[in-house]
């Protein structure tokens, strides 16, 4: 089985990522409390203000909380064996690399940390933040990972 050649990629999030997962806060949030203040049989001006409230509410809290990470480059890597991940300056953490959206000139990644007792890490990635790289990142990203080294037997003597 042939194993892709090592690869690294430093990039920012893209801004874009973040505009589009605040909007999908503020959408789930004022979806939630409009249902709850229809729930509660509320005036449909009532359930709008609250809906649009939450949605306020959330955006503020998503974008916040994403702005922060905006000034730290992500770096994935693999070295031919295992995939590092790394934000900003933190130390790098082995994991798995799975594709879930391609969609060619972007790309959803989820990065689980071994052992799986972290968090998983979604890592949103566009073609313009690889460059050159990107056909040699994209091909060590789909390709296998290399099967463990066969332990060898005890000699009998």
């Amino acid at each position: 089985m042939h194993v892709a050649p090592p690869v690294r990629m430093n990039w920012a999030q893209d801004r874009s990522w973040r505009v589009f997962v605040t909007f999908c806060a503020c959408a789930a949030a004022a979806n939630a409390a409009a249902w709850a203040a229809t729930h509660w049989q509320a005036a449909n001006l009532t359930a709008a203000m609250v809906a649009m409230l939450a949605a306020i509410a959330a955006g503020t809290v998503v974008w916040l909380r994403t702005e922060r990470q905006d000034a730290a480059m992500d770096t994935l890597a693999w070295d031919g064996a295992v995939w590092t991940w790394s934000l900003g300056s933190l130390a790098p953490v082995a994991g798995e690399v799975r594709v879930r959206i391609d969609l060619g000139a972007w790309v959803l990644l989820r990065f689980s940390p071994l052992p799986s007792a972290g968090r998983h890490v979604w890592l949103p990635v566009a073609r313009g933040a690889a460059g050159g790289r990107w056909p040699a990142w994209r091909a060590a990203v789909y390709a296998p990972a290399p099967a463990p080294e066969p332990r060898s037997r005890p000699e009998r003597t």
